[in-house]
Parts: structure tokens; C-alpha cells; sequence
């Protein structure tokens, strides 16, 4: 079963914020996204946006990895 809830740490616990349909004992993967990261991800449409305006955007009309790099994570050149 997979299901996904929203959940605080709290005194070194994690402390779901509703119900959940868990048994007493039941073992679980978690796996956690912080909420500051949340509101950076982008979109995959916002992601494939970026992908479209490479050469307009790159005056060279040539695609590098830091050009890879600025659209994925949205990392400036150096």
C-alpha cells in the first residue's frame, strides 16, 4: 500500500497531521520533501518551457551543460 500525508517532527518524532491506516507495529518507508523545497519545484511543464527557449535564449545557439544545468535546478553559470 502506498498512500502520502503531511506530517511534523516533533521531540524526535514524526507526528502525522491527520488519521492515517496504520497498525500498531507496522513497518514503513518514509520518504520526505521539505516544505521550502516543495514551493521551489518546478512543473515539468515549467521544465519543459525552459527546454523550448534554450536557443532562443543562448546566443550562441549552442547547448552546454551549465544551459542543462540552469533548467534542471535553476544554478546560474558561473
Amino acid at each position: 500500500m502506498k498512500t502520502t500525508f503531511k506530517a511534523v517532527f516533533e521531540h524526535g518524532q514524526l507526528r502525522p497531521l491527520e488519521p492515517v491506516d496504520l497498525e500498531e507495529g507496522d513497518k514503513v518507508t518514509v520518504v520526505w520533501y521539505s516544505e521550502e523545497l516543495m514551493k521551489k519545484t518546478r512543473t515539468p511543464f515549467e521544465v519543459l518551457k525552459k527546454i523550448s527557449e534554450i536557443f532562443v535564449l543562448n546566443q550562441d545557439n549552442v547547448f552546454c551543460g551549465e544551459d542543462h544545468d540552469q533548467i534542471l535546478y535553476g544554478k546560474g553559470k558561473k
